[in-house]
């Protein structure tokens, strides 16, 4: 919608049917996106790593806005280490890291991911840890 002085767009859910939460993905004119995810409390997901193949990936930069967000990483070599994070915290995970996330405590959290490209569900660069 178009008024007088400012402009108003309105951005679907991702996926209406997805239990773990809202994701909305803001597709810029430049090529570039914002994606922002609310994931409800107690909810676990992630169980995933990158390669590095896909840009925006590599590294990936989480920016919590709200809520609490524990972490479970594991390198290639086989170290694993838990990380609990806050409201302003921005995580960044390398390629080839595997990580599960849980919505820690009673509270949904509230994250945006910043892209340089449009996410392409075809090419995603998202692998499966388990």
């Amino acid at each position: 919608m178009k008024e007088e002085g400012y402009d108003v767009i309105s951005i679907p859910l991702a996926d209406p049917n997805d239990f773990r939460g809202p994701t909305r993905e803001w597709r810029l004119s430049d090529g570039r996106s914002i994606t922002a995810f609310i994931r409800k409390a107690g909810v676990k997901f992630g169980r995933h790593f990158h390669k590095g193949e896909d840009p925006s990936k590599n590294p990936e930069r989480i920016f919590l806005i709200d809520g609490i967000m524990k972490f479970r990483f594991l390198t290639p070599e086989g170290k694993i280490t838990e990380a609990i994070f806050k409201p302003g915290d921005v995580i960044t995970i390398y390629p080839n890291i595997k990580h599960w996330v849980e919505a820690e405590g009673d509270k949904d959290v509230v994250f945006i991911e910043f892209r340089l490209n449009y996410f392409d569900s075809e090419n995603s660069d998202t692998y499966p840890a388990d």
